[in-house]
């Protein structure tokens, strides 16, 4: 009786609105042809990403993907909201009675036209492991997308029970490239490289006289685009004063969803404090002694935000590159922000770029935003840094290259400790990202590459 008390309810409750999702507007992502490939396997597609990143229109955007191109109809399409207490309540039943119960809303699906489920925000489940594990050992005609926005909550739940049953990617804010996109200069968008294309040889660079036009036209958007950051909310609105209070309702949103209910901080006060203290340190050795000192916490308290605040992907920590040489190397992590609007949001700083004391901060930490994108990962282990107890840093080892960042014009020769470090670690290739500079230097069997960050995808 009270099972089927439940279908009713359940009946009556109308989830997501197809028609109104197949006829959404959306701007394409960078991360969409990763997923593609994917979409006729037996795993569960997991996208993970901040709040706001842009996750729920993603999944938008793969099943409008699905209605053109594989001859979808609503009746093999459901898409269950989690934040809503009545998709939450019919997700957390039995997988055979969560199937049953779409059969009674009217889903269908065969051998020849499975049921795309999806998930939206799928670490609100109390044990989301158990339902995909069941789903896709025993149901091969249900195909599974999930978003999530925190690791944590996903990681700590799914532990280990998912081995080749999950495909995880990473969506980040929207990249520079994206931005353009959605600002509607779409055409300078294809004016942009990203940073694996610079040491590519088929790669047809622009002369010193076009890149200075094309910086002419795309600098003053770039600009905008590190204070303002990626989210595409803020990015599709015009007004100054609008994004930031859009971004100050992300944030507050964080706040209020993520840290009181996930992870049940009491002290906001304390970890908004943090926050900022963190974003005026971007790019800077992280020491917890410090930090617990400024703020009069103990250093076990900073330890778990700074944990709350990489499993929410607002922020990660870079270690420094270790090898037998690495003992004389400083220990302590550095600190980036994953949007630097969410960032500049922490510190109540919107000023615009050219008037700001901290442009190394914001450039270094958009340059950081870029490579951490190309890993397509929730790991940052392939990005390090150099540094020396006398003070020789170089800002990014990435792959096999280093990569030193100039937030102003650059002239002369490389930095000196830029050539220590290709010397100490055999590595033979640099980028120096500066405003204006492009030029390929060629130093013995090193090749050192100047280029305007501007002009990053």
């Amino acid at each position: 009786m009270y099972l089927t008390t439940r279908f009713t309810m359940i009946f009556l409750h109308i989830m997501v609105d197809i028609e109104w999702i197949r006829q959404q507007n959306l701007k394409p992502r960078d991360l969409l042809p990763s997923i593609f490939p994917w979409i006729k396997e037996r795993e569960c597609i997991l996208v993970v990403g901040s709040r706001q990143s842009g996750k729920t229109s993603l999944l938008y955007l793969v099943i409008q993907h699905l209605f053109q191109h594989k001859k979808l109809f609503d009746e093999n399409l459901a898409f269950l909201d989690l934040e809503d207490p009545a998709d939450l309540e019919l997700a957390q039943l039995s997988p055979d009675d969560l199937l049953t119960a779409l059969k009674l809303k009217g889903k269908r699906w065969s051998q020849a036209r499975p049921l795309y489920l999806v998930f939206d925000e799928i670490h609100l489940l109390e044990n989301p492991a158990r339902l995909i594990k069941l789903l896709v050992d025993h149901h091969p005609r249900v195909s599974l997308l999930a978003t999530g926005s925190s690791s944590t909550g996903i990681r700590q739940k799914f532990s280990d029970a998912l081995p080749g049953r999950k495909q995880e990617f990473f969506l980040h804010t929207l990249g520079f490239g994206e931005y353009l996109d959605f600002v509607g200069k779409n055409e300078l968008k294809r004016c942009l490289f990203s940073a694996d294309d610079l040491y590519d040889e088929s790669t047809d660079l622009p002369s010193p006289q076009v890149t200075k036009i094309l910086l002419r036209d795309i600098e003053r958007h770039n600009r905008d685009y590190m204070v303002f950051g990626g989210y595409p909310a803020v990015a599709l609105t015009p007004h100054q004063m609008m994004k930031q209070r859009r971004l100050g309702a992300i944030f507050n949103d964080y706040v209020r969803k993520d840290l009181g209910t996930l992870f049940s901080v009491e002290h906001l006060s304390e970890f908004t404090r943090l926050v900022k203290l963190l974003a005026a340190r971007t790019g800077g050795l992280l020491t917890y002694a410090h930090l617990a000192s400024a703020l009069s916490l103990n250093q076990r308290t900073v330890s778990r935000y700074l944990d709350i605040l990489e499993a929410t992907f607002i922020l990660t920590r870079v270690t420094p590159y270790r090898t037998n040489i690495g003992k004389r190397l400083v220990k302590a992590p550095k600190i980036y922000f994953y949007d630097n609007g969410l960032r500049n949001t922490a510190l109540g700083d919107f000023s615009g770029f050219e008037n700001r004391s901290d442009q190394g901060a914001l450039v270094e930490n958009t340059i950081f935003r870029h490579l951490v994108s190309r890993l397509e990962l929730t790991e940052t282990e392939e990005i390090s840094f150099w540094r020396t107890p006398a003070g020789a840093e170089v800002d990014f080892m990435w792959r096999d290259i280093l990569i030193e960042v100039k937030s102003g014009p650059f002239t002369g020769p490389p930095p000196r400790g830029l050539m220590s470090c290709m010397a100490h670690c055999g590595i033979k290739k640099a980028l120096i990202f500066n405003r204006n500079r492009m030029e390929r230097l060629k130093i013995d069997d090193r090749e050192i590459m100047f280029f305007p960050y501007s002009l990053l995808r």
